[in-house]
């Protein structure tokens, strides 16, 4: 039986497809993007698995390959990730969480929902004043964990997030991807501050903007 699915499953997801591709599929010790998706082509997108991909590696359960600016990045599970995914279900059985609940079949995909952006409501405004302070948070932390490639990909990530919704009209997919998981990941840097209130505040008020 499936259901809404989680950024966490899609994560299990990744992780579980890899371990599965270095172990029955692949000739070498680390895996492309595109060797994953294969796994998964049917759930995600390459761009998403992508996105999961950073994550985890930010979560140090895998560990990225990459031998100049201009090469491909190359993927490979760290010790921990071998640990944790050797906890998790089987991957048919992950993939079958992430199918739509029976009573949805038919009906048009949530991903393809088209949601409209009235830039005179006061929820929208709330949003976008939300994700310009969460700009200006992230700009201004100072952690140990965040190297000077994450915080050039986060900071260029929510202006992106910012420029999307001036839209007036957008895909749930794209505010899921281009809005909600940026905030996600950015949360993971800020949890530890005083400004982690701001961002969990928002991120919250983004789900029952899009859930209503």
């Amino acid at each position: 039986m499936g259901g809404k699915p989680t950024f966490q499953l899609s994560k299990d997801i990744v992780l579980s497809a890899a371990h599965e591709t270095l172990l029955h599929h692949s000739e070498y010790e680390s895996l492309s993007t595109e060797d994953i998706h294969k796994r998964v082509e049917k759930h995600f997108a390459r761009g998403f698995i992508e996105r999961v991909l950073s994550s985890l590696s930010h979560e140090r359960l895998v560990e990225v390959e990459q031998y100049d600016e201009s090469s491909p990045r190359r993927y490979t599970l760290a010790d921990q990730g071998f640990e944790y995914v050797e906890k998790l279900p089987p991957l048919s059985v992950l993939l079958g969480k992430n199918e739509p609940a029976d009573s949805d079949r038919g009906s048009v995909p949530a991903a393809d929902r088209t949601v409209t952006l009235d830039h005179n409501q006061s929820t929208v405004i709330e949003i976008a004043d939300g994700l310009e302070k969460v700009s200006e948070d992230f700009r201004g932390i100072n952690s140990a964990e965040l190297d000077e490639g994450t915080r050039d990909r986060l900071t260029r990530s929510l202006d992106a997030a910012k420029t999307l919704w001036q839209s007036s009209e957008l895909k749930l997919i794209q505010i899921n991807v281009g809005v909600l998981m940026v905030l996600e990941e950015v949360q993971s840097y800020l949890k530890d501050t005083a400004k982690a209130a701001s961002i969990a505040g928002l991120i919250e008020l983004l789900k029952i903007f899009l859930s209503t």
